[in-house]
């Protein structure tokens, strides 16, 4: 890093086209990013974006850069993970402004990186209807007969800044 300097870290576009998942983020708890400020580095993909408030990130101002600059939100990820259910669905949550954003299982798991706030969960199919009764507890108990675990939550590390995600930020139909 060079403190001094503007846009201290990036996520370079080459880097990220070969990565197996598109939720790179890196806290500046310090604020050696632009403008001083703390924030989070993620990268630019709409999975990392569609929960931070209006005007909050910014781009990296270098060539082949995919970093965006998100100046005082405090990030979480999040993962669900199931390796047991056949049934394809995906976790739709909506934010208390009414945002909301449809994430998809991908290797068995769900990565969501959220900044603080509450969030409502539903789990819906591949045409974006809830999913029936029957197939809601399967999701949330494992299928009957299923051998291997339920699927469960799995939390990233707690940032150092204040506000972030937590179990108490959801409600609906709840995580697993």
């Amino acid at each position: 890093f060079d403190p001094a300097g503007e846009n201290t870290f990036d996520i370079s576009c080459a880097f990220a086209a070969d990565a197996p998942t598109k939720d790179m983020f890196f806290e500046d708890a310090d604020g050696w990013g632009p403008g001083a400020n703390k924030g989070f580095f993620v990268q630019n993909e709409t999975i990392n974006t569609a929960f931070m408030p209006a005007n909050a990130c910014s781009p990296v101002n270098r060539p082949g850069s995919c970093a965006l600059f998100c100046e005082n939100v405090c990030l979480r990820t999040l993962y669900v993970v199931d390796i047991v259910n056949t049934f394809v669905y995906k976790i739709k949550l909506t934010d208390s402004s009414g945002t909301a954003f449809t994430f998809s299982r991908s290797a068995g798991k769900f990565d969501m990186m959220l900044p603080g706030g509450t969030y409502t969960v539903q789990y819906v199919d591949n045409n974006g209807n809830p999913v029936d009764q029957n197939t809601l507890n399967d999701i949330l108990n494992g299928p009957s007969g299923a051998t291997k675990p339920p699927p469960y939550v799995s939390w990233g590390p707690a940032p150092l800044c204040t506000g972030f995600v937590e179990a108490a930020s959801f409600k609906g139909s709840g995580l697993p």
